[in-house]
Formats: structure tokens, sequence, C-alpha cells
């Protein structure tokens, strides 16, 4: 995958699992902007391995 498809598939995914994280984790004031920027950098790392990949796109549906 080439960087720019990495981050274009790390910023989509990084939205779904931030809605999932804000419903379950709002009560406890964790800051959704550092949260959506930390979800972005890890999960371009992810994009190599076919698993991890998988995985984070069955979470952000």
């Amino acid at each position: 995958m080439v960087d720019g498809q990495k981050i274009q598939w790390a910023q989509e995914h990084a939205q779904g699992i931030q809605k999932r994280f804000e419903q379950w984790q709002q009560p406890l004031g964790i800051d959704g902007k550092e949260y959506a920027e930390y979800l972005r950098i890890e999960l371009v790392q992810y994009c190599d391995d076919p698993l991890l990949k998988e995985f984070i796109e069955s979470l952000s549906q």
C-alpha cells in the first residue's frame, strides 16, 4: 500500500473507531482530538499487516 493510501485508509477507519470509543469513554473525559490523532498515527503502521488491517476494518464499521 502506498503511503497516501495508508493515510487515507487510517483516517477513514480512525473515524469509525473514534465514534465507538467516544460512545464508550465519554464519561472519562478523554480528549477526542488527541485520541483521533493517536489513532491515525497507529493505524498507518497497521496497514501492512493483513490480519490487523481486517480486524481494524471490522471494528470501524
